[in-house]
């Protein structure tokens, strides 16, 4: 819109918010403290959701036995 200023990181910056595999690789190889992650691919949906499940399982934090997990889908099918 004309008259309005406006501002926003820069196409290199913003990636790490648009790609959280990225992001989280660039953690950990610069020693950046952050969550454990798991990246699951899609290459065999069926079993990945298998191993995805495990993960989430060993990681019961919660009293009430919840995983203390986030699941994020990676690309234009995340939203």
């Amino acid at each position: 819109m004309r008259g309005i200023g406006f501002f926003g990181a820069s196409s290199p910056a913003a990636r790490f918010e648009g790609d959280k595999i990225f992001a989280r690789d660039f953690m950990a190889a610069n020693n950046i403290p952050h969550p454990e992650y798991r990246v699951f691919g899609a290459d065999d949906f069926a079993e990945n959701v298998g191993k995805g499940y495990r993960f989430a399982e060993s990681k019961r934090s919660f009293p009430d036995g919840w995983p203390g997990v986030v699941v994020k889908a990676q690309g234009l099918c995340g939203g």
